[in-house]
């Protein structure tokens, strides 16, 4: 997990009170949001929080209501700065397709013509992205890991002061996603400012400095790690498996008054989850607890507070859980 970086440094990216409504949908209800340069920010959210909005107000394509946005000292709304902004930003799609009877190298070099960026860039991000051996390649040819790091070194050919990354590594296999990984952690040691989307809660954790949740058009949370979890009472997920009795829930909520933070018990399964502070004080009164119920512990998980916990908690949906319902949708 990282640290908070970067806090007195420039701000790059000022989002302040910013409305956003579709016809009936209120989108963005007063966003504020500052950024610093160098930073590298998580943005997360269920479906239809707002995510999207904002991330294309941030990029240009949608204007906001009301409100003020600016990167770089610069605004969206006057068409000199607009141009300045384009050479400014570098975007990292979800899902980029290429020209399949074109090679590595040719995507790189017809993309550096455009913003004028000579060989010697182009050479530069070849290394960067580790696709030097791949340059003669037809992208047709590539694997998806393969095809998502040449669409991050397209994004960063003209140094981009900000890359806004929309979910990089959705669909790849773990290796493939932590080769990303190394990828951005270089380019944040390069000092490039990153603001990322993801439905991965173990990459916000990992790669951001500061990660914030949006829910219904409103940011709910915001902060590094360490600080969320501290706020929302940190402490221990213990995860159990009983043989199911009746009154339980009645029961445990008698026993440890003012011991817990919350507990879900499903009766008919005897599978049930416990929030609590301390998990050392907690499994001492466990086992004579479930004596005195007459039951007997099928299973027992323990972990400390996670940002996927955290996400929960908050929102009431799992992030994973909330992208497959979206799949299902869209099949």
């Amino acid at each position: 997990m990282r640290t908070r970086r970067g806090s007195a440094s420039e701000a790059v990216i000022v989002v302040e009170d910013v409305q956003k409504r579709f016809k009936d949908t209120h989108a963005l209800k007063g966003v504020s949001l500052t950024v610093h340069r160098g930073e590298f920010i998580g943005l997360l959210g269920p479906n239809g929080a707002g995510k999207t909005t904002l991330i294309e107000i941030l990029e240009g394509i949608q204007k906001e209501d009301s409100g003020r946005v600016t990167l770089l000292g610069r605004s969206w709304h006057d068409s000199v700065q607009a141009r300045e902004l384009r050479a400014g930003i570098g975007l990292s799609l979800q899902e980029s397709h290429f020209f399949e009877k074109l090679r590595v190298q040719e995507i790189l070099e017809l993309f550096a013509s455009f913003y004028g960026v000579g060989p010697d860039r182009v050479a530069e991000v070849l290394r960067l992205i580790d696709l030097e051996a791949k340059a003669r390649s037809y992208t047709s040819h590539l694997s998806g890991g393969q095809r998502q790091r040449l669409a991050l070194g397209v994004a960063v050919l003209h140094r981009p002061q900000i890359l806004f990354l929309d979910e990089p590594t959705t669909g790849l296999d773990p290796g493939a996603r932590r080769s990303l990984w190394n990828i951005l952690n270089d380019l944040k040691r390069e000092g490039m400012t990153m603001l990322l989307t993801t439905h991965y809660m173990e990459e916000a954790a990992v790669l951001s400095d500061r990660i914030f949740i949006l829910d219904q058009g409103r940011f709910i949370a915001g902060g590094t790690l360490d600080e969320l979890i501290d706020a929302n009472g940190g402490g221990y997920f213990i995860h159990f498996r009983i043989r199911s009795v009746s009154g339980f829930s009645k029961a445990f909520e008698t026993k440890f008054r003012g011991k817990y933070m919350s507990l879900t018990f499903d009766a008919k399964t005897g599978e049930g989850t416990v929030h609590v502070s301390s998990s050392t004080a907690f499994l001492a009164a466990w086992p004579s607890f479930l004596k005195q119920q007459k039951t007997e512990l099928l299973s027992l998980e323990i972990h400390r507070m996670t940002l996927d916990d955290l996400f929960l908690a908050l929102t009431g949906r799992s992030l994973l859980e909330d992208e497959s319902a979206k799949e299902k949708e869209e099949a």
